[in-house]
């Protein structure tokens, strides 16, 4: 008697409700990083749905192997081989070059990032004292060099002096510990509210070049000349062009159903992609031509995973990528805004410099984490 045959084992859907999107998602992603948004702006929304689509694809691709589906399964493995660099970049999986030991010819340089939101001026954060929380955490750092964006400066001398200024560059020294201090102020010049960049410094300045962006005067870019231990590093300070968005467009952001009010979101989001875009190649080609070692850190407002951050890859490394292995918070993310999870301040460097660690540092003073990087480089000082 023959025995009945099995009923075909049904197609197992939810392993294509995952795969699907996901391959689609990183392809798409893969494709964000070399198309600029100029040409094609809505391929940024790729970048910042790349962890959930990468994900989907891991998750797809199990289900493909327990399905024993192999097509899908080989297919989900080279995609997500492809994409490995981007996921390192997106959650720094790796090992880190800080448990080697710096050699003792070597020199070293601790740098800190943050955007300080204007030393919360407008009492975004409801608590008291937040500027001198914030230079309090700049001093505990223990870093060199300080690059600070969205900061909020009144002048002290002159005929705009106030007595009691919210922040001032006297205030910045003598709470961080810094004795040199440079700026790049894009509003406010010959007033007494200034807004912009600033770079301090423990080693002398040796000299200063700024990159004002043409397209945005809210945003720029500079870069200093470093005397340290006898050799020179260029460090830059960016501040990529913002979203720009008030309370207003999180609310618009957070209704889904109201096609106006995705209409003026994505606007705003393409908008900002295509300034960007500009704005990484102008300072991409600065690093590239500097005629020192460069450290380059700053706010982004872009992930990783995008147009933007990919122009620096042309002569610089980063340095999360190197040494930040799953570092909390949120596995490195730097934005404590309506949209968590994104990485949007970098610090690159040059590659024969070494990132021996590289920190995001939870504390909840603006709506960005500082990042603090170390790195090395050979030194050049002749022995005794």
């Amino acid at each position: 008697m023959k025995q009945p045959k099995e009923p075909p084992k049904a197609r197992p859907w939810w392993s294509i409700m995952l795969f699907v999107p996901g391959l689609l998602g990183v392809l798409i992603a893969e494709c964000a990083v070399h198309i600029s948004p100029e040409a094609m702006p809505i391929l940024g929304v790729a970048g910042l749905v790349f962890p959930l689509s990468w994900v989907l694809l891991v998750f797809g691709t199990i289900g493909a192997f327990r399905s024993r589906i192999w097509k899908w399964a080989l297919i989900g493995c080279v995609a997500l081989l492809l994409s490995h660099s981007h996921a390192q970049s997106t959650w720094g999986l790796n090992v880190p070059a800080s448990f080697e030991s710096p050699a003792m010819s070597e020199g070293k340089i601790n740098v800190l990032s943050w955007n300080v939101r204007q030393f919360n001026r407008f009492a975004w954060i409801g608590v008291p004292g937040v500027p001198d929380s914030i230079l309090a955490h700049m001093k505990r750092a223990e870093a060199d060099v300080i690059c600070i964006q969205e900061t909020y400066l009144e002048a002290t001398k002159g005929r705009e002096a106030r007595t009691n200024p919210w922040m001032s560059r006297d205030m910045l020294k003598r709470g961080t510990g810094l004795p040199y201090l440079t700026e790049e102020m894009a509003l406010g010049r010959g007033t007494d509210k200034l807004f912009g960049l600033v770079i301090l410094s423990r080693y002398p300045i040796l000299h200063v070049q700024t990159l004002p962006f043409d397209n945005d005067k809210n945003n720029s870019a500079m870069s200093v000349d470093l005397a340290i231990e006898g050799d020179t590093v260029r460090v830059f300070n960016v501040h990529l062009s913002s979203i720009g968005f008030e309370q207003s467009d999180y609310e618009d952001a957070r209704n889904v159903t109201d096609e106006a009010a995705r209409l003026r979101i994505l606007q705003r989001l393409q908008s900002a992609w295509k300034k960007r875009a500009s704005q990484a190649r102008k300072v991409a080609e600065a690093a590239c031509n500097s005629p020192y070692s460069v450290v380059l850190a700053g706010d982004f407002n872009d992930t990783p995973v995008s147009y933007a951050s990919q122009q620096m890859t042309t002569c610089l490394v980063d340095g999360y990528r190197r040494s930040g292995v799953w570092n909390k918070p949120a596995l490195g993310s730097t934005y404590q805004g309506d949209w968590p999870f994104l990485r949007i301040d970098q610090m690159w460097h040059s590659a024969e410099l070494t990132c021996r660690s590289y920190e995001t540092i939870d504390v909840a003073l603006s709506d960005h984490r500082p990042i603090k990087g170390t790195f090395s480089f050979p030194s050049h000082t002749p022995e005794n």
